[in-house]
């Protein structure tokens, strides 16, 4: 349950503040259950919330005391806590919050009898719960104010309304409220089978939420159903019933309404002892509740209300003006730089075609210029043309030329690869004719002239040794080219 798992929170919250909301949620879910707990709470929520100047968890506070006082049937009082809500809510520019309050306000209105004023709060009320999606409590008091007008079938509309609105919502409080209102606009048109089932679907919803103060509402309509359908003891039991949840909460607003059904009963029933005493009980308590004394302090402080609200009014209006004034302003300032920017596009746009014209001319030029390189160009490539057959031309006398001087060298080569050969031979002869000298009987300066003969014959040797090599290395590369 809601106030199972608020109390739950409430023990680990960290923060004052946050302690404050807490402990407000938790005041306003016991407000029809309990009462008592409920003031507990709300006390502490708000000696909390003034000594740390919280005015949001103040505000808060100051609804559930309106909702207190309300159970109680105090609607003056109820009235004073709810107009001082309203105005911090305002203050804080928290609409939501001060629509919910505006709902009350009309609410309470509703119950002193003054049904156009209630519906001047709740149509205030309803435009700002739409806005913000939350719209269910809303209809479900419209159709209350035109219960009470005598105008049934915009009652059914608006509690139609309510229970399409809670399939978002998933309020159970608030689908009983529509519930309840359809057994009240059923009954009013004297559809009391219907009334009946709206009725008992209503009741099982606020048994079961707890709601004692709306079960009492429940019970009492179901006893003037009973009476209209002339089970006068289940008519009475019902009463009896509504009397004993009122008590139990000291809704004294709703014992009086109780008494007074209930005395019509048993005048129905032909028990007019006991209508009479039921009626005396009933304006003992109206009298308690309405005071000419109460009476005035709720005008003086809806007077004084709705002097404020009528300076807030001027106040906003002025600011309205002085931000016309101030668009108006704006908007000849946009005028007159409009002007001046359409003036300089003007300008710029005059400039603009005087570069233009530049540009053509300046086109004009390089196109005849590209025309005279392209001419150029062609001459050119007919030059290059020219010169690429040169070229052609010159390498193939260049390649038979080449061919001819190889052809040549290696003639020469051959040639001199055979001289070589042929003067290796006689070299070779010298060469062992000194070898036979050497071991010949030689004296000693003729060996001398032997060395000397056999050391040059050796170069010789080498030397011709060498240029055959190269010939022959040649050839080769002659042969390869």
């Amino acid at each position: 349950m809601k106030i199972d798992s608020l109390s739950q929170v409430l023990s680990s919250v960290a923060t004052d503040t946050a302690r404050i909301d807490v402990l407000n949620e938790l005041a306003f879910a016991y407000l029809h259950v309990n009462p008592v707990a409920s003031r507990d709470d709300v006390d502490i929520a708000y000696e909390t919330a003034q000594r740390l100047t919280y005015e949001e968890g103040q505000a808060k506070s100051l609804n559930v005391y309106g909702g207190l006082e309300w159970a109680l049937g105090n609607y003056n009082k109820s009235l004073e806590y709810y107009l001082q809500a309203l105005q911090i809510y305002q203050a804080l520019n928290e609409e939501l919050l001060a629509a919910q309050v505006t709902n009350n306000i009309g609410e309470i209105y509703k119950k002193l009898g003054e049904v156009d004023r209630s519906l001047t709060y709740l149509l205030r009320a309803i435009k700002l719960l739409e806005k913000y999606g939350h719209p269910a409590l809303g209809y479900v008091n419209l159709g209350e104010a035109y219960l009470m007008l005598d105008d049934s079938d915009s009652a059914l509309y608006y509690f139609q309304r309510a229970l399409e609105s809670n399939k978002v919502e998933k309020n159970v409080q608030y689908e009983a409220y529509a519930y309840h209102g359809l057994a009240e606009a059923e009954f009013a048109r004297n559809h009391y089978d219907a009334s009946l089932n709206y009725a008992n679907k209503a009741l099982g919803l606020r048994v079961s939420n707890r709601d004692h103060r709306g079960a009492s509402y429940t019970y009492l309509l179901l006893g003037r159903i009973y009476n209209k359908l002339n089970q006068y003891d289940s008519s009475l039991y019902f009463h009896n019933r509504a009397l004993a949840e009122a008590g139990s909460i000291g809704a004294l607003d709703i014992e009086m309404n109780v008494l007074e059904s209930k005395a019509r009963a048993f005048a129905a029933g032909n028990r007019f002892d006991s209508a009479y005493l039921s009626h005396i009980k009933h304006t003992r308590i109206k009298d308690e509740l309405f005071t000419e004394e109460k009476s005035n302090q709720i005008a003086r402080m809806q007077t004084a209300f709705e002097t404020e609200l009528l300076k807030k009014e001027k106040e906003a209006a002025e600011i309205m003006l002085k931000q016309r004034n101030t668009v108006i302003i704006a908007v000849v300032m946009m005028f007159i730089l409009a002007i001046a920017v359409a003036s300089a596009f003007y300008k710029q746009r005059k400039i603009q075609q005087n570069v233009n014209r530049l540009l053509e001319s300046k086109n004009e030029q390089i196109q005849a210029q590209s025309e005279e390189i392209q001419t150029q160009s062609e001459e050119v490539r007919k030059l290059n043309q020219n010169l690429e057959k040169l070229n052609q031309d010159l390498e193939n006398k260049i390649r038979a030329r080449t061919q001819i001087l190889k052809d040549q060298n290696k003639l020469l080569a051959a040639y001199a690869h055979s001289n070589a050969h042929e003067l290796r031979a006689p070299v070779a002869s010298v060469m062992g004719l000194v070898n036979l000298l050497e071991k010949s009987n030689l004296k000693e300066g003729e060996r001398e002239i032997v060395d000397h003969l056999m050391k040059s014959t050796e170069e010789l040797d080498a030397v011709i040794r060498e240029i055959r090599e190269r010939l022959e290395s040649n050839n080769d590369s002659l042969l390869d080219d």
